[in-house]
């Protein structure tokens, strides 16, 4: 309890301050107020007249529920109810100014309690405001991205903390939400960081409005941007706002003089299903964001324990696939295809090997789909593509009958803005003709392409190359696939060839596929033919070409080399 008395400071009947004391009261850089026993203010300093833009005629006088006026009824109410309990006060005020201008003020509350004239009230007004505003300042910039104004990782790492201990007190669940813009880099390598820091901020527009005012939007770094959802109670309510987030970003943003086909891949984690901790939940929204970058991106997947034995994979057969590379460990084998009609050699398949023995126990295929999930299917068909050339520059200057080889083009690969200039240098460098490459592009590549796929397609055919879609029948089996490119060959994929001779089902789905191709001007070949069986099958329906171990396994470029110097192979 404190209690100060006339002892310490003597107030005239007058209520005039003492003389010694005046100077002090009229020069304090705080702003002082002193209230006398019947509730009415009867001294103010000039300090706090200039902070309260107010003149002293306002103010002497006037009963202390001006005050409130100042400050709110609330903390007026608590300031004189704590006087009457402890006889001082202490804390922050917000005081609304003449003007309307608020000021954050550090004030003090005390009570005189003056023998034979009642109670008297000093207080005394400190301004913060400028302090509290530097504070926030620093604050602001320590929580927040300087480019686009979201919360960054500090801010966003205590946001989701919160929104945990929100989910668990509810027994509701949450999600985080592992944003990253597609292909941004290129646009960065393309048309400079102006262009892209413009793009972010309007990403960042899109992302903050199209979400609730509770939801937590944040920038991580670069182009990843993290969101924090809770209050749901169903995992399908959270994928309602991730479909709702692609349909956001699948449109042309326009940034300066350029526009942009924009797309996202999206990785969730949801707790409390996997986890509680913050950093936790945040790795793994970005492995399930990391999985749809390797399998198409413009998609969203949520988090689960297999993706993690799919991370591990990924990240040991990728470095293997380094080394080989390095090693030049990489080498082609060759499958014949050959005319049903005829029985002769029309070309071959080039199919990559390695050599590599950490890569021994790993099929070629489930290799290249490792491969393909990463950038370095652009090395490894670029290098591919040098080895298919390399080959066939020397089978031209040994004066070898030439022979058509098919080349397979990854999705990744028909993405790549470096493509066509790669192909035609490499050509020129092997002194290759563009009519001795057929390059094979699967059915599903097509549809999950970007739109830059399509560019490369019709630029390569424009060049005079032959196409041909592989494993038909096992992607979208869209027909408006073969009308919207332009393609000279397709290829029935083996697993409905395995089974056609006891299968009436795959028979008839062969045969349709077979008319349907022939009406439209294509070469059709059979993959995967083992027996003669099938061979009277698919020559009884029209089929062009097959390619299959019935005839013969892959072989090395010498074996090739040596059947296709044969005058007339024949089945």
């Amino acid at each position: 309890m404190r209690n100060l008395s006339t002892k310490q400071l003597t107030v005239l009947p007058s209520g005039q301050v003492l003389t010694f004391i005046d100077a002090l009261f009229r020069e304090a850089t705080e702003g002082i107020m002193i209230e006398d026993g019947s509730g009415r203010i009867i001294a103010v300093n000039a300090a706090l007249l200039q902070f309260l833009e107010k003149d002293e005629k306002e103010l002497i006088g006037s009963p202390m529920s001006a005050l409130a006026y100042l400050i709110g009824e609330k903390e007026h109410k608590n300031i004189v109810s704590t006087l009457k309990k402890e006889n001082f006060w202490r804390g922050e005020l917000e005081i609304a100014t003449k003007t309307g201008r608020k000021r954050l003020v550090k004030a003090t509350a005390d009570l005189l309690d003056e023998e034979g004239s009642g109670p008297y009230k000093v207080y005394m007004f400190t301004d913060i405001s400028e302090i509290k505003y530097s504070r926030q300042q620093l604050e602001y910039i320590a929580t927040h991205d300087t480019l686009t104004k979201l919360p960054n990782r500090v801010l966003l790492y205590d946001r989701l903390k919160v929104s945990i201990e929100r989910v668990q007190r509810s027994d509701s669940i949450g999600a985080v939400i592992f944003l990253d813009i597609d292909r941004f880099k290129d646009i960065n390598d393309n048309f400079g960081h102006i262009y892209g820091d413009e793009l972010l901020k309007i990403c960042a527009g899109l992302l903050t409005s199209s979400l609730r005012a509770k939801d937590t939007v944040g920038r991580l770094g670069g182009d990843e941007f993290l969101i924090i959802i809770d209050d749901f109670y169903a995992l399908q309510d959270i994928e309602e706002v991730s479909i709702k987030l692609l349909v956001l970003f699948d449109r042309l943003i326009k940034v300066h003089d350029a526009e942009f086909d924009l797309s996202v891949s999206m990785g969730i984690a949801v707790y409390p299903d996997n986890g509680n901790g913050v950093e936790a939940l945040i790795n793994k929204a970005d492995r399930a964001m990391a999985h749809i970058k390797q399998t198409g991106r413009n998609n969203y997947s949520f988090y689960s324990p297999e993706l993690s034995d799919q991370s591990q994979e990924l990240f040991h057969v990728g470095r293997a696939i380094k080394q080989a590379l390095r090693s030049d460990s990489f080498y082609l084998a060759y499958q014949p295809q050959i005319s049903l009609s005829s029985g002769m050699l029309t070309g071959a398949e080039a199919l990559v090997r390695c050599s590599e023995k950490s890569l021994a126990d790993i099929g070629t295929e489930h290799l290249v789909t490792i491969a393909e999930k990463s950038s370095l299917i652009l090395e490894l068909g670029k290098r591919v593509f040098e080895l298919a050339c390399e080959q066939i520059d020397i089978w031209n200057r040994e004066g070898t009958p030439p022979c058509l080889i098919a080349v397979n083009l990854s999705r990744r690969q028909l993405s790549d803005r470096k493509l066509v200039s790669m192909i035609e240098e490499t050509l020129e460098r092997f002194h290759v003709g563009i009519h001795q490459i057929e390059f094979e592009i699967t059915e599903s590549s097509l549809i999950q392409s970007h739109i830059l796929a399509k560019q490369n397609v019709q630029k390569l055919r424009e060049l005079g190359f032959r196409f041909s879609i592989d494993d038909f029948g096992t992607g979208y089996s869209s027909l408006s696939n073969l009308r919207h490119f332009s393609l000279d060959k397709l290829k029935i994929d083996r697993s409905f060839i395995t089974e056609i001779e006891e299968n009436r089902h795959d028979r008839i789905i062969v045969e349709a596929t077979i008319n349907m191709a022939k009406s439209l001007g294509l070469v059709v070949l059979a993959e995967g033919v083992e027996n003669e069986g099938q061979i009277e099958i698919l020559r009884g329906f029209g089929c062009d070409e097959i390619q299959g171990y019935l005839y013969s396994r892959p072989l090395a470029s010498k074996a090739f080399e040596l059947l296709f110097r044969q005058e007339g192979p024949k089945l």
